[in-house]
């Protein structure tokens, strides 16, 4: 069934390109010669295998962080690559600490453990722990509308559920996540001793999936937690019956910042040295799981789509560049540095493409159209649309990514890959996340689908 439907998908392939010029074509062949070279030559799973197996997860700050760097590094040089270099910044460290507690205290019906996970950047209970009774909310605007002295003392517990109608899932997440970023900061400025956020997730299992929540420097700081799936179900089912009291112990706390390296590898352009393409991913990932899918695929697809043009045997006319982002999880900062080169740089920054997405099928490309930066690039994307589109790719208005869009300020066309997402959230800041869920032949035609953007934006520049 599945050599079916790729008989079928480059029949239809070949039906499209008879009907192009002589120099589309050309560009059609081109195309096709990256897909194959992807799924026959590619080592980006292997390269995957050993950043997850090897190294494992890589928390900013931590030597596995710094494992991962040099062996990117290493891995590029090897492929002798135009440019290889580590671009320095300063990340923040966050330790997670001993295994976090968590269970109801008190109920009518009993105690019960429930499954959590420290949010990335809070700041943990101390030995002692902390306990409360819970109060339930569904949106930060219900925990604003509450009287203080009902939020005082109180575990905050903000369970609003993944947003199951979203067809694309990424809708899901940005609709929901506001809770996990902004809802303990709110719950500690009402004067909440703690903060549970339901786990951003589809997923029915009672795995917490963790990420960042921010604090404003000089705010009052509370302990707060991601809750499992099956967990935050129980917790809100008891709270309905009766009042219930909750006990929470962790150890977390931030310890201040450490050296971090984006690394950086690229084939320089023969024709317009000075203006860029990008393509990137993030090196960092939670210190759960293995960071498979999240990001270890996009910072392996960004390596593979220089090595696919390199091994094609094509001459980049713009300098072609894979950045390997450092702390994209849990401060930006390696986003943040290479905005910092290129305000000063002498280059345009043209395109940017950000993988970071997960490693499942390719179905086409988000792509920014914020007033004034993509309109004038629409033509461009008609173009690439008539040779993609034997594919099954497409272009849709959208996020590109956090890395790449730090450098919106400087008109950059900025795009995000768009695999398949509706698996990507069972795995995603979790212990799911490991290299095992990645499919091989998806993650190469991912590389394959940012290779024949690559290409075509190179050779023809935007219009």
């Amino acid at each position: 069934m599945q050599n079916l439907r790729y008989c079928i998908l480059f029949l239809s392939f070949s039906l499209i390109t008879t009907k192009l010029c002589g120099q589309s074509k050309t560009d059609a062949e081109m195309i096709a010669t990256l897909h194959e070279k992807a799924v026959v030559e590619s080592k980006a799973y292997e390269w995957l295998e050993f950043l997850c197996k090897k190294i494992g997860n890589r928390l900013s700050g931590t030597p596995q962080l710094m494992a991962a760097t040099y062996y990117s590094k290493s891995l590029m040089e090897q492929l002798n690559f135009d440019s290889v270099w580590l671009q320095p910044c300063q990340v923040p460290v966050w330790i997670r600490g001993e295994k976090e507690e968590c269970r109801i205290v008190s109920s009518k019906l009993g105690s019960f453990e429930l499954k959590v996970l420290a949010l990335g950047n809070s700041t943990g209970t101390g030995q002692l722990g902390v306990e409360g009774e819970v109060i339930i909310v569904n949106s930060l605007q219900e925990l604003e509308k509450m009287d203080d002295s009902k939020v005082k003392d109180k575990i905050v517990f903000f369970n609003r559920p993944f947003q199951e109608s979203a067809l694309y899932t990424g809708k899901a997440y940005g609709s929901t996540v506001d809770q996990r970023v902004r809802g303990p900061q709110l719950a500690a400025k009402k004067g909440a001793v703690a903060a549970l956020v339901r786990s951003v997730t589809a997923n029915r299992d009672d795995e917490p999936h963790t990420g960042a929540t921010n604090f404003e420097d000089g705010a009052r700081q509370i302990p707060c937690y991601a809750l499992g799936t099956q967990s935050s179900n129980l917790l809100a089912d008891l709270n309905f019956k009766s009042p219930v009291r909750v006990y929470c112990k962790s150890t977390s706390k931030m310890m201040g910042t450490a050296d971090g390296y984006n690394v950086i590898g690229q084939l320089t352009g023969s024709k317009y040295p000075d203006e860029v393409i990008i393509i990137g991913g993030h090196l960092d990932s939670w210190d759960i799981g293995e960071g498979a899918h999240d990001d270890g695929t996009g910072c392996v697809q960004s390596i593979e789509v220089l090595r696919l043009l390199q091994s094609s045997g094509y001459k980049p006319q713009r300098t072609i560049r894979a950045i390997l982002y450092t702390n994209e999880e849990n401060g930006l900062a390696g986003g943040k540095a290479y905005k910092a080169y290129a305000d000063v740089a002498k280059e345009k920054q043209m395109m940017a493409i950000e993988s970071d997405s997960g490693g499942h099928s390719p179905q086409g490309f988000f792509y920014e159209a914020e007033a004034g930066i993509s309109p004038e690039y629409q033509q461009s994307l008609k173009e690439w649309k008539v040779l993609l589109e034997p594919y099954g790719y497409q272009f849709v208005p959208g996020g590109s990514g956090a890395d790449v869009g730090t450098l919106r300020p400087l008109k950059t066309f900025l795009l995000g890959l768009m695999p398949d997402s509706q698996r990507y959230f069972d795995y995603h800041h979790s212990s799911n996340d490991t290299f095992d869920k990645v499919n091989r032949r998806e993650l190469e035609l991912g590389a394959a689908a940012v290779a024949s953007i690559v290409f075509l934006a190179d050779k023809y520049g935007l219009k």
